[in-house]
């Protein structure tokens, strides 16, 4: 009986933790949209002659404007922004 229980409650904290995270890129997503929808509209990303190839030159990017702008984000918004660019436009494998 203790032995089940020892087992059961860090996996049912573990799964309360993970049900209440919201997804990374649905973070990045609202932050996209509260800070860099005023210069970035969607094709921007889905033209053919993009300035972003590959994984590393998106993280780049996002941090080039963020500078730019004075945002200040920690490397956690940066990374949320990346995940929610490259679900929806990139897909880079990485």
């Amino acid at each position: 009986m203790i032995k089940t229980i020892s087992i059961a409650v860090p996996l049912l904290l573990f799964c309360h933790v993970s049900a209440a995270s919201p997804d990374i890129a649905e973070q990045g997503r609202e932050l996209h949209e509260k800070h860099c929808q005023g210069c970035h509209k969607s094709e921007v990303y889905a033209r053919s002659d993009r300035k972003v190839q590959n994984a590393a030159q998106l993280v780049d990017r996002i941090k080039f404007c963020e500078g730019a702008n004075n945002m200040q984000w920690s490397d956690r918004q940066v990374k949320m922004v990346d995940a929610y660019l490259n679900k929806a436009y990139y897909k880079f494998s990485d």
